[in-house]
């Protein structure tokens, strides 16, 4: 689109060599204005490490609810959750994040008495049903990495030296504290995607969160039925307002 917009520009000018150079401030101005426009990249990965088998997202869900998400190891359909991994037994559909608080709105005087009025309640979610597909978590527009190239990526690590994982990529990193080790992130603060409100007849508004998620698989017998998720929640919100009654 960078190019594009570069490409009109030059025909502009070749057209008009004489065009009133205040007009082009102005194009100049708006175009500064604008604020640049980012696409989500989504993802998924399978943890295979151990019996239980799971397809997680970075879009704040595990499973595979329909969406024909490929499982990156084998080139098909990822499994939700297998138990045991490869048996085809699937125990699931989808298991989704859901985020939810007041905004701090304004403060006013209420018979000579102070008081706040709070926007809200307002809830983000990850995926709120089959007949929908309401996805208002997506790995973009981190506060330092709008475009979600980084933080928004789901890359894998592991604890054992030398391991490569089933895309032959080297994993191992020293920081890493498990046998497979999926790390990604994601924000309700994007609404270039498709995020309407068919309750409220609206877009989304987001609370401005960022969310850090790491999951952990292991092949051992005392480890190898479950998978820990772990979450790290910031509030990022770009008004700086803070998040009241928040829950997860």
């Amino acid at each position: 689109m960078k190019r594009l917009c570069v490409i009109v520009m030059l025909t502009i000018l070749n057209l008009y060599p004489a065009i009133n150079p205040d007009i082009l401030k102005g194009l100049d101005k708006r175009k500064t204005d604008q604020k640049r426009v980012y696409v989500p990249y989504i993802e998924n990965r399978v943890h295979r490490a151990g019996l239980f088998w799971v397809n997680l997202s970075n879009t704040g869900w595990f499973g595979e609810p329909w969406t024909g998400a490929v499982d990156a190891c084998t080139g098909e359909t990822a499994p939700g959750g297998e138990m045991p991994g490869g048996s085809g037994i699937d125990y699931l559909w989808v298991a989704a994040l859901w985020f939810g608080g007041y905004l701090h709105s304004e403060s006013v005087t209420v018979n000579d008495v102070p008081a706040t009025i709070f926007q809200g309640p307002l809830v983000s979610t990850a995926m709120d049903g089959a007949w929908l597909y309401s996805n208002e978590l997506m790995p973009y527009y981190f506060e330092n990495d709008p475009s979600g190239i980084t933080q928004g990526r789901i890359r894998e690590t592991s604890m054992i030296e030398g391991r490569l994982n089933c895309l032959f990529e080297e994993v191992y990193d020293p920081k890493a504290t498990a046998y497979e080790q999926m790390n990604t992130g994601f924000t309700d603060k994007g609404t270039n995607h498709q995020t309407w409100d068919i309750f409220e007849n609206r877009e989304h508004i987001p609370l401005g969160i960022e969310v850090k998620q790491t999951s952990y698989a292991w092949p051992y017998d005392y480890a190898k039925k479950f998978i820990i998720v772990d979450y790290t929640i910031y509030n990022r919100n770009s008004d700086k307002k803070d998040i009241y009654d928040f829950f997860m």
